[in-house]
């Protein structure tokens, strides 16, 4: 009987991930990281559905008999079972976007200046810590014997070596990748969710006539580049309120410290998201927006742009963002923050442009789309 092995960590997509993969095939057996007496967000479970924590998803807990792995972002557990796979079995790697940009060669390329000087202005050892995680040896001492972690991107290196597909719809990611990590892994084109799940069902939901408020970033990270962001608004007339989410993230020192600055420069209109909200009390909230500011420098927050973009809502980027220079590739009208703001400000996006925004956004990211493509995908895998 053909099996196909999923890795995939316990995420607020891990049940979208597994509905799809179930539509196309009945091969799958997913393997869920994570603790089966705390799960955070899967709430289905059958025969085929797996959990391991960290110290069980090992290679003894994998079916033998597999005849294919698809990995869905590259965790470290995940790359220590790839390395230990028969060289027949051919894995397929959605990447993530963490798994490409944490890597010590890119991760200093994505902040602002001011951004960067505040990292270092709380880790007095950034600049040490760096220098010696881009350097084989350095590295190897370090992690053997000054930190109690794993050395994640000399196993993920060794793990590239296992993978035979790099599966994605933004082709920048894997330019980028393969920029800073020799490969012969071979891009395969393919969207991960389709425009219901992003829009969680509310296929009928659209910006609002009225609306003014602008959205800055996506997480309490670092790469959302928010002082930067901050930097320019505070010089900036507009009306509306600014929304930002800090409640995806663990630095509750970088929120803070956000919070208060944007209090500082915005007064009451500086609104920080603190508390989880669903889905649907996210977009409803978003539709107040005219305006959506990500100033990444790297792929991040997919599922917020892309929604996003459906609803109607103009979106600025920093041109820096491969995210931005693929969505002008597909057509869609966007922005560069650092050029465009001052001329557009929050304005609402002409209706002709966020039809036609609707209209690509619907043809890419459709059932249909990923019906063919996971096809096409499980077909590679299995030749």
């Amino acid at each position: 009987m053909t099996k196909i092995a999923h890795f995939i960590l316990d995420e607020k997509v891990t049940e979208n991930i597994i509905e799809n993969f179930q539509k196309v095939t009945d091969y799958n057996i997913f393997y869920i990281l994570g603790d089966k007496n705390n799960l955070k967000y899967l709430k289905i479970f059958n025969n085929n559905i797996i959990i391991l924590n960290e110290k069980e998803f090992v290679i003894s807990n994998i079916d033998s008999e597999i005849n294919a792995v698809i990995v869905h972002s590259l965790h470290h557990v995940f790359s220590k079972v790839l390395l230990e796979l028969d060289s027949s079995i051919k894995v397929a790697w959605f990447a993530w976007g963490y798994d490409i940009y944490d890597s010590p060669k890119i991760i200093k390329n994505l902040y602002g200046k001011k951004t960067l000087s505040l990292i270092k202005h709380f880790d007095k050892t950034y600049n040490v810590k760096h220098i010696i995680k881009n350097i084989f040896f350095l590295r190897k001492i370090y992690y053997k014997i000054f930190s109690n972690t794993i050395d994640y991107y000399s196993l993920n290196k060794e793990a590239y070596k296992k993978i035979n597909f790099f599966c994605s719809y933004i082709k920048e990611d894997y330019e980028i990748f393969s920029k800073y990590n020799s490969n012969n892994i071979e891009f395969f084109e393919t969207i991960y969710f389709s425009i219901d799940q992003y829009l969680a069902g509310l296929v009928d939901l659209s910006i609002k006539n009225e609306a003014k408020d602008i959205l800055i970033g996506n997480s309490n990270s670092y790469e959302n580049n928010h002082l930067e962001v901050i930097d320019i608004l505070k010089q900036t007339e507009f009306e509306g309120k600014v929304i930002c989410p800090l409640n995806y993230g663990d630095n509750i020192q970088y929120r803070d410290l956000i919070i208060k600055l944007g209090n500082n420069f915005l007064g009451d209109r500086f609104t920080p998201l603190v508390n989880f909200l669903s889905r649907e009390e996210y977009l409803l909230l978003l539709s107040n927006c005219s305006t959506a500011i990500f100033y990444h420098f790297r792929q991040q927050a997919m599922g917020n742009i892309i929604a996003l973009l459906f609803l109607g809502i103009r979106i600025y980027f920093s041109s820096k963002n491969p995210v931005y220079s693929y969505l002008v590739r597909l057509g869609i009208s966007v922005y560069d923050f650092d050029k465009d703001f001052i001329v557009f400000k929050n304005s609402i996006l002409d209706a002709e442009l966020q039809n036609k925004n609707r209209e690509i956004i619907e043809k890419n990211f459709s059932n249909c789309n990923i019906h063919f493509q996971y096809n096409s995908l499980i077909k590679k895998l299995l030749q």
